[in-house]
């Protein structure tokens, strides 16, 4: 994917989440932190990125450090992965 658009590009993101994502849920947390940590470095590039993407990238932060026993991290991951989500969808949702 990098030879195509190039590293840390916005293109990339969605790709890296899903496979965050499925490392999560085989329980390869090394693996699911490396893809989120491309992801994040995508979406720290992209400043107009949407609040979906970050939405996503948090929440997945937060399942990774809470199934790790990380409660601190994974609170506050789930915290802006909740704000994100009312940008998206307003605070009567």
């Amino acid at each position: 994917l990098t030879e195509v658009f190039g590293e840390g590009r916005i293109e990339l993101v969605p790709a890296y989440l899903l496979l965050a994502e499925a490392n999560l849920g085989a329980r390869r947390f090394p693996q699911a932190e490396q893809f989120l940590t491309l992801a994040n470095w995508g979406l720290v590039k992209s400043p107009e990125a949407s609040d979906a993407l970050r939405s996503t990238l948090r929440r997945n932060f937060g399942k990774l450090y809470a199934s790790q026993g990380r409660n601190e991290e994974a609170l506050h991951h789930l915290a802006d992965d909740v704000y994100h989500s009312s940008l998206m969808f307003g605070p009567e949702h």
